[in-house]
């Protein structure tokens, strides 16, 4: 689900180059982003897309914003959300120190 929420937000709200598909699982996300053209880079950023991958398959998202303590808002989606219900994406606050983070920058691109 947090794959099916990112590709939700970027094929919805940013302006992607022709062929772009966010493929893997959620580690892999931004780095496949990279390889599409993408900034990237450790510093979060207001609909920047996140990576991270401490264990297992990984996650990724959305940041949402970032406040003025460092901390930063994002959207999500879990993998133990059901497949039969409407997907319903979690908002949480987090630091840098939470997971080793990588992010693909949109605010470039975003459409809105």
């Amino acid at each position: 689900n947090c794959v099916s929420f990112t590709k939700w937000f970027v094929y919805t709200y940013v302006d992607i180059p022709a062929g772009f598909e966010i493929q893997g699982d959620g580690a892999q996300v931004v780095g496949y982003m990279k390889g599409d053209g993408f900034p990237t880079g450790t510093e979060p950023r207001p609909y920047a897309v996140f990576s991270w991958s401490n264990s297992g398959y990984g996650h990724t998202g959305i940041v949402l914003g970032v406040n003025d303590d460092g901390s930063f808002i994002v959207g999500e989606s879990s993998c133990s959300a059901r497949w039969d219900s409407p997907m319903i994406a979690n908002v949480g606050k987090h630091t840098l120190d939470d997971h080793d983070w990588t992010f693909a920058y949109t605010d470039d691109y975003i459409k809105f």
